[in-house]
């Protein structure tokens, strides 16, 4: 659970980061999806 919540607050910042680029933020919330799953390779 406590990574789950690093991942999303790391996820959060990765958008804040990229709100600027349309295509990044899509391609962040496809892969926001996928991560959580298998999140043992970070």
């Amino acid at each position: 659970m406590a990574s789950l919540l690093k991942m999303v607050l790391k996820n959060k910042l990765f958008l804040k980061k990229n709100q600027f680029t349309f295509k990044d933020n899509k391609s962040l919330n496809t892969n926001f999806g996928r991560k959580p799953q298998r999140n043992s390779s970070k």
